[in-house]
């Protein structure tokens, strides 16, 4: 990093010269779906163009906070640590007990869960964890990147869009969940005075929001994720949800359907492969199993890197998905280009990340019935089974590929630090809360 440049073009790659610094609350070498997005992004980037990129991301105490740069391609990866701390207070943890029990409410009461997102909506109730972001914005002052992309909107996100603003270095904000958090005051009060803003699939974008909204949509390395060379070492039929373990994310769903199947008389494995964000919720689940009568045939992976999650796809025999909600489906691409059929609640961008009836199926939120009767009927039928996989594998490959991916995201940094007045769109944007 270093002084401004009137110029982000230089000779070369078209963002030679540059710093990007991005902001999200990501662990490094994690297999989530953020973290993936944003792990194949840089890497394209840095393949692609002489900049460095300081990529923000989460570290729980005892860690030692310092920077570690890291060659990538023609740049340097910059990795600047934020401490997570997770001390609960009284207060706090009544407010997680609360959001857990609405959580699980919600995937049996749809009624209950349009309740639950107007709770949130609201601002209510948070995750028992705070974030300390000293040395990020140190880099920020000390530094100056030319740009900053904040791919999380969170409580401790407004200080450095305040940092950014206060120094003059423009800002863009890119949504990886449902469009409408548009909706939400934080992320109107984020949006103030961004130089631009969009998601990662065109679905359920607010009305007020879609003048300047763009399309990133996201990108999978089709050469990692590919069958060639897997093999699978399961016996039987394995349903994979890879999915950090979190209320929302259809674990339960998953688990209801799984025993719907077996008391049809089919045998099914069910596989949980993500990290654990709550030791309370995995024992939930683990209770859930065994009241089910699938104790047994129940897996919990734990953290995963990119290769072992690639291995579990491999072994898997259908990827399931029940998410509440889910800006894209990343995971549904990676299972998809490794030729596995998927099986989705239709919410958020979902319908944009398969192809219903020809790569899997979709099915309606909260209906865990008919996810049990979608994912069975690919069970018996494995010639179909093959056929979803091919046409999974091709559907990915046309419109999810890096270089696409990694250009959109060129062409937005570009727009960005070119100067340029406020952009149009932003007068006609809510006005932000105070």
């Amino acid at each position: 990093m270093g002084e401004r440049r009137e110029s982000a073009v230089k000779p070369g790659g078209r963002l030679d010269g540059t710093t990007v610094l991005r902001f999200a609350h990501i662990f490094k070498n994690a297999s989530g779906g953020i973290e993936q997005y944003l792990d194949s992004l840089n890497r394209t980037l840095l393949e692609r163009n002489r900049m460095t990129i300081v990529q923000m991301h989460l570290v729980r105490e005892g860690c030692r906070l310092e920077v570690q740069p890291e060659q990538v391609g023609q740049g340097v990866l910059l990795w600047v640590p934020s401490l997570l701390s997770e001390s609960p207070t009284a207060p706090r943890s009544l407010k997680v007990r609360v959001k857990r029990a609405l959580y699980s409410a919600a995937a049996a009461t749809p009624p209950v869960a349009a309740l639950l997102r107007r709770v949130l909506s609201r601002g209510f109730l948070h995750f028992d964890a705070t974030v300390s972001n000293r040395l990020l914005l140190q880099t920020v002052r000390q530094g100056r990147p030319d740009l900053v992309v904040f791919h999380w909107v969170s409580e401790d996100s407004g200080e450095v869009v305040h940092c950014a603003r206060e120094m003059g270095i423009p800002f863009l904000v890119i949504n990886h969940f449902e469009n409408r958090r548009f909706n939400l005051p934080l992320m109107q009060k984020s949006l103030a005075g961004a130089a631009g803003y969009g998601g990662v699939s065109p679905a359920d974008v607010p009305a007020p929001f879609r003048p300047g909204f763009l399309n990133f949509s996201d990108g999978i390395d089709t050469d990692f994720f590919s069958p060639q060379g897997v093999t699978s070492p399961e016996d039987g039929d394995v349903l994979l949800l890879p999915s950090r373990l979190t209320p929302g994310k259809g674990h339960n769903d998953l688990l209801r359907a799984a025993a719907l199947i077996k008391r049809g008389g089919r045998r099914v494995k069910v596989v949980f492969a993500g990290r654990e964000e709550s030791g309370s919720f995995a024992a939930e689940l683990k209770g859930a199993a065994a009241r089910l009568g699938l104790q047994e045939e129940t897996v919990f992976t734990g953290h995963l890197c990119a290769a072992e999650l690639r291995r579990w796809y491999g072994a898997s025999t259908v990827v399931v998905l029940p998410t509440l909600s889910e800006g894209l489906g990343r995971v549904l691409l990676e299972a998809q280009a490794m030729e596995r059929a998927v099986v989705a609640y239709d919410v958020g961008g979902v319908s944009c990340a398969m192809e219903n009836g020809s790569t899997g199926y979709l099915v309606p939120k909260g209906d865990h019935r008919a996810l049990a009767r979608m994912t069975e009927l690919l069970l018996v039928d494995p010639e179909r089974r093959v056929t979803f996989g091919r046409n999974g594998r091709r559907f990915v490959q046309e419109n999810f590929s890096l270089p696409a991916l990694a250009s959109r995201h060129e062409d937005f940094y570009l727009a960005a630090c070119a100067p340029s007045p406020v952009p149009e769109w932003a007068f006609s944007l809510p006005a932000p809360p105070p």
